[in-house]
């Protein structure tokens, strides 16, 4: 986005929304609640879903090209630069573990195929 802060605002949402601890606090506390809302694995599935939207429709490299314009001796400009290293690192461990590859449920081979953040990180 051309402004700035909107662009840093959407970040910090997506750090909240696919931080992996989420995920561990959910496979916990699953045997602990009964009625909870969303169980871990439809929690995770969802992550992944949104996770994978994101890189696929060309997330990291809008990260990238915000992080080109945003100065670091700037402190607002600052914390939007932390918070997209920590939406990739989130996005990594994501990748790590799994996530992004447990997305659908029809069996579609091309739906399935593996997306690695690692190497579109690395396209940059």
């Amino acid at each position: 986005h051309e402004n700035g802060d909107v662009a840093m605002s959407v970040v910090n949402v997506l750090v909240e929304l696919l931080d992996p601890l989420l995920l561990r606090e959910d496979e916990e506390k699953a045997g602990e609640e009964e009625g909870k809302e969303l169980s871990a694995e439809v929690r995770r599935r969802n992550v992944g879903l949104l996770a994978r939207t994101f890189v696929d429709g060309g997330g990291l490299e809008l990260l990238v090209s915000n992080i080109g314009r945003l100065e670091e001796n700037v402190e607002a400009e600052a914390k939007g630069i932390e918070d997209i290293l920590t939406l990739m690192e989130a996005l990594l461990d994501l990748d790590r573990a799994g996530v992004l590859q447990q997305t659908s449920d029809n069996g579609d081979e091309e739906e399935n195929k593996s997306v690695s953040v690692v190497a579109l990180l690395c396209k940059q």
